[in-house]
C-alpha cells in the first residue's frame, strides 16, 4: 500500500488496461464513422436518382404557418367580438380568407378526382430515346386558385440491379374540369418500365397546403433494344477486330459491322442477274446488291445465292452478368448487336431461331407473318441478366443445329474454355461458328487478341463489337452516369 491508501499498480496490467481502452475506443469510432457513412450514402442515392427521401415528400403542408395563422384567427376574431373594431374585424376578414382560399378549397378539390395514365404504343419507343407520358385529371369540383403535382413511380424491372425514379409535372388547371399533364420520360435503357404508384397533390397559391393522394395505377412499357446506328456500314474498322482473315473483295473489307456469316459465304457468291439473284426488297441488306446486274440495267437485284449456303442461323445469346462485368450497358449493347443481325436476316429470307437459357424463338424470313421481328423485339427487352442459375452451363447443354449458322453473342472474352462446346457438337455442315464479342471500348488490346487466338485455334470465328451508339455514352462516362443527363 502506498501512503494515503493508493495502491502501485503493475506497469504490466497497466499497459494491458491502457491497450483495451485503445481497442474500446477503436470499436465506438468505428462504429460512429459507418452509421456516418451509411446516412450520407443514403442522402447520395436519393439525391442521385433525382427524388427526396421516403419520409419527407416533395410537396408538404406547411404546419408551423398554419399553427401561426389559426392562433392569429382566433385573437383576431376574439379581438373583433370583444372591441367591435374596423381594425380587427379587416385582420379577421383577411385572415379568414386565407383559411378558406388556401385550406378549404385545396381539400375540396382533392375529391372525386380520376386519374388515367396514357403510355405511347409498344414498339413505338427504342433505348436512347424519350417518351412522352401524359397523366389525365378529372375532378369533381371547378375550384379555382389551386394547382396539380403529379408524381410517378416508376421503375426498369430489366436492370441487374432494378431501382424506382420518380418524375414529376404541375399544372395550374384554372376552371377546366379536366386537365392533361405531361412528362418527359427519358429511356436510358431498353427493358420493361413498371409504372406503379402514381401521387397527385392539391396545392393552394400560397403554397400552404398540400394535399396527397396515392393511387396504385400499373402500367408497362416495353422499350426495344435500339439497332447500331448506320447498320454497321460507316463505321470504321476495328484494329485486330476481324483476326487473320483476309478480307474476300473490296465491298466486304469496306463493310466492317455486316453479318459475320457472310464471310464464308462470301467467298462462294456468285454474280450477274441469272438465277443467282432477286429484286431488291425494302430491308435487304446492301452488302447483298448485285452491282453488275444494277450496271447493265436490270435494275437493283440482290445476290440470292449468299441465303442458299446457310438457310438457317441459330443465335446464342449469353444472359450470364458476369461476362459482361455487371454493365447493363453492355448487356444492352450485346442485345443490340443480336437484334440487328435477327433483323438482317430475317429480313433476307433466312430461317433465324435465337437462343437463351429462359426461351427460344423462331421465326422465318418467307413467312407471310409481319409482327415476328415485333414478338422477337418484346421479348428482348424483357431479358434480364442472371446473376445466378442457369446461364452458365446452359451452353453444355444447348443442342446445336445440324446444319446452318452458328452465332453466339456474349461479353466474356476471358473464360474461352465456356465456348469449347461449339466446335465440338458443331456439325460441318454448319460451318464455323462465330462468337460475337462486345467490348467496353473500341480498343482491342493485347489480352484480348491472345484470347481471339486461342479461340480460333479451337475453331471458333471471333467478331469484337463496340458499345452500341444508345450505351456508348454511358460506358465511356463510366461510375455514376445514371445521375446526369448524357448526350
Amino acid at each position: 500500500m502506498m501512503p494515503g491508501g493508493a495502491s502501485k499498480q503493475n506497469p504490466g496490467e497497466a499497459g494491458r488496461d491502457g491497450r483495451k481502452r485503445d481497442k474500446q475506443r477503436a470499436k465506438q469510432n468505428g462504429r460512429k464513422r459507418d452509421r456516418q457513412r451509411a446516412k450520407q450514402d443514403v442522402r447520395k442515392s436519393n439525391a442521385a436518382g433525382g427524388w427526396p427521401e421516403a419520409d419527407k415528400p416533395y410537396y408538404r403542408t406547411r404546419r408551423v404557418a398554419w399553427c401561426v395563422i389559426i392562433l392569429a384567427l382566433a385573437g383576431c376574431g376574439g379581438a373583433a367580438v370583444v372591441r367591435g373594431g374596423a381594425l380587427e374585424w379587416y385582420a379577421f376578414a383577411v385572415l379568414l380568407g386565407v383559411a378558406l382560399f388556401s385550406g378549404v378549397l385545396p381539400l375540396a378539390a382533392s375529391r372525386g378526382l380520376k386519374i388515367v395514365r396514357t403510355l405511347p404504343g409498344e414498339g413505338e419507343k427504342a433505348a436512347g430515346e424519350e417518351a412522352v407520358i401524359s397523366v389525365e385529371i378529372e375532378r369533381r369540383w371547378r375550384f379555382p386558385f389551386v394547382w396539380f403535382a403529379v408524381e410517378d413511380d416508376i421503375c426498369n424491372e430489366s436492370l441487374m440491379s432494378p431501382s424506382t425514379m420518380t418524375c414529376r409535372n404541375v399544372a395550374i388547371p384554372g376552371s377546366e374540369a379536366c386537365s392533361v399533364l405531361t412528362y418527359e420520360l427519358p429511356l436510358r435503357h431498353r427493358g420493361v418500365y413498371a409504372f406503379r404508384n402514381i401521387t397527385v397533390t392539391v396545392g393552394d397559391w400560397l403554397g400552404l397546403t398540400a394535399i396527397r393522394t396515392t393511387l396504385n395505377i400499373r402500367d408497362e412499357l416495353k422499350v426495344w433494344p435500339s439497332l447500331p446506328e448506320g447498320t454497321g456500314l460507316s463505321m470504321p474498322p476495328v484494329t485486330g477486330a476481324i483476326g487473320d482473315e483476309p478480307a474476300y473483295d473490296s465491298e466486304a473489307s469496306a463493310e466492317w459491322g455486316g453479318r459475320i456469316g457472310d464471310r464464308d459465304m462470301s467467298k462462294r457468291a456468285v454474280s450477274g442477274s441469272g438465277p443467282d439473284s432477286r429484286p431488291y426488297r425494302e430491308g435487304d441488306s446492301i452488302r447483298h446488291l448485285d452491282y453488275r446486274a444494277a450496271a447493265r440495267g436490270r435494275g437493283l437485284r440482290v445476290k440470292s445465292a449468299i441465303l442458299e449456303q446457310y438457310p438457317s442461323s441459330t443465335m446464342y445469346i449469353d444472359t450470364l452478368a458476369e461476362s459482361y462485368g455487371g454493365q447493363d450497358a453492355r448487356f444492352e449493347s450485346c442485345l443490340s448487336w443480336a437484334a440487328f443481325e435477327a433483323k438482317t436476316l430475317f429480313h433476307a429470307g433466312a430461317h433465324v431461331r435465337i437462343v437463351t437459357p429462359g426461351w427460344t424463338f423462331e421465326m422465318e424470313g418467307t413467312s407471310a407473318k409481319s409482327n415476328q421481328l415485333q414478338e422477337l423485339f418484346g421479348l428482348l427487352a424483357g431479358l434480364r441478366a442472371e446473376t445466378e442459375g442457369s446461364g452458365r452451363d446452359w451452353l453444355d447443354h444447348a443442342s446445336l443445329p445440324a446444319r446452318g449458322a452458328v452465332h453466339v453473342f456474349s461479353g466474356n472474352w476471358k473464360e474461352a474454355h465456356r465456348w469449347l462446346p461449339l466446335p465440338i457438337d458443331s456439325a460441318e455442315e454448319a460451318g464455323r461458328p462465330a462468337l460475337h464479342l462486345v467490348m467496353e471500348g473500341t480498343d482491342v488490346t493485347s489480352e484480348m487478341r491472345s484470347s481471339q487466338r486461342e479461340l480460333e485455334k479451337l475453331g471458333v470465328r471471333v467478331r469484337w463489337l463496340p458499345p452500341a451508339e444508345a450505351g456508348a455514352a454511358w460506358l465511356k462516362a463510366g461510375k455514376g452516369a445514371d445521375r446526369y443527363a448524357l448526350g
